[in-house]
């Protein structure tokens, strides 16, 4: 983890934003000695992959999407 003053955070601020988007790096802002915030990576939950193309995707029910026409070496 970082350590910066608040004076030091002022002057690198962009660089230490770019630091923790990239790198996942944490940094505790001290003022007068004293801890008083931190900054940290956000962590989004994973985006839903199920339902994503609901409505856009169409396929006629009495197809058989798994069937390529080849005979599987199990199935003789």
């Amino acid at each position: 983890m970082i350590e910066l003053t608040v004076t030091d955070l002022r002057h690198r601020l962009l660089d230490v934003i770019r630091q923790v988007e990239s790198g996942g790096e944490e940094v505790s802002v001290i003022r007068h000695g004293r801890r008083v915030a931190r900054i940290v990576p956000e962590r989004l939950p994973p985006a839903a992959i199920f339902g994503v193309d609901e409505g856009r995707v169409f396929f006629d029910e009495d197809d058989d999407l798994l069937e390529t026409g080849e005979v599987w070496e199990a199935a003789q």
